[in-house]
């Protein structure tokens, strides 16, 4: 193996692990927006329900 092959070898491994990484990490924004989107409801609807009906 010469140096130039073990190079963009690396360079491939590293983009690879980087886009996985990527997806990941935007899978993980999506969920996060998406469960703070209903927390968010169900706090709303909770202080409506409960706190406002006393």
């Amino acid at each position: 193996m010469d140096w130039s092959c073990k190079v963009t070898v690396r360079q491939s491994l590293l983009k690879r692990t980087l886009r996985s990484r990527g997806m990941i990490t935007f899978g993980a924004l999506i969920t996060l927006l998406v469960l703070t989107h209903f927390t968010l409801n169900f706090l709303c609807w909770f202080t409506c329900e409960v706190v406002f009906k006393n």
